[in-house]
């Protein structure tokens, strides 16, 4: 019977770990996203709910199609500012050329590293759970 109860605290643990890491990377590409300026992500930030929160409180596929909402809609945005139809657009005053390329290798690169980011590790709590400080003077 131990085994038995091991063997599933050890499966869906795992589970759940996966699960909590996905959320974490999935939650720091969002903030990636409101917190970078509009000349690397191309989009203003009136196209995103006013409030994160609304966003973070989906669940993890909900937080994906957000996401990639997000991505489709930069990308168009991009292809319209290469394509030479005559048509000006207002990220084409946006800098020159290079920097322009310049913004989108840094985002990349922050969004590269948003997804690969692991879970912030929890301080070990201490075994005593009415409040009193330990002899060694940590909480």
């Amino acid at each position: 019977r131990e085994s038995w109860s091991s063997r599933c605290s050890q499966l869906f643990g795992l589970k759940k770990d996966q699960y909590r890491l996905c959320r974490h990377r999935l939650q720091q590409e969002l903030h990636m996203w409101y917190d970078s300026p509009f000349s690397e992500t191309l989009l203003s930030r009136q196209s995103f709910p006013s409030d994160r929160n609304h966003v973070l409180r989906h669940h993890n596929k909900g937080i994906a199609r957000w996401l990639d909402e997000q991505h489709n809609r930069r990308k168009e945005v991009s292809t319209r500012t290469t394509l030479r139809t005559g048509q000006l657009s207002i990220i084409g005053f946006c800098g020159s050329t290079e920097s322009r390329r310049q913004h989108n290798h840094n985002f990349q690169t922050r969004l590269q590293e948003a997804r690969k980011a692991i879970l912030p590790t929890t301080p070990e709590t201490s075994n005593t759970s009415d409040g009193h400080r330990s002899p060694e003077g940590h909480p």
